[in-house]
C-alpha cells in the first residue's frame, strides 16, 4: 500500500519485486521515475491516477506489465510525457481509461 501524500514512484522503488502482481498508484503522483517497477516480472496490472504527468525511461524495463487502469481520459492519457525507452511493456499493454475500480 502506497502512502496518499506521495508525489512521485522514486527510480527503483519496486526493482525486482518479482511478488509484485498489481498496484494501485494513489491520485496525486504526478511522475513514475527511472527503474521503478524494473524486473517487476510478475507485475501484469497497475492502476494509475490522472495525476500521472511524466512517465520516465525505463519505468517498466522488463516488467510482466499486460494491463493498465487509468483514471483519466484517453485524451489525458496521451498528454502524458512517456518516455518510450525500455517501456515496452508499457507502451504495449492494453489501457483502460476512465477506470473506477480499486
Amino acid at each position: 500500500t502506497l502512502s496518499n501524500s506521495i508525489t512521485s514512484i522514486p527510480n527503483s522503488t519496486f526493482f525486482m519485486c518479482h511478488k509484485l502482481s498489481e498496484i494501485v498508484i494513489p491520485e496525486g503522483v504526478i511522475s513514475i521515475e527511472y527503474d521503478a517497477f524494473c524486473r517487476c516480472s510478475s507485475l501484469t496490472s497497475i492502476v494509475i491516477p490522472a495525476s500521472v504527468t511524466s512517465i520516465v525511461r525505463g519505468a517498466f524495463f522488463y516488467s510482466g506489465l499486460t494491463t493498465v487502469n487509468y483514471r483519466g481520459t484517453e485524451e489525458n492519457w496521451n498528454l502524458i510525457s512517456i518516455d518510450s525507452t525500455y517501456n515496452d511493456a508499457l507502451i504495449n499493454a492494453t489501457i483502460n481509461y476512465e477506470y473506477t475500480g480499486e
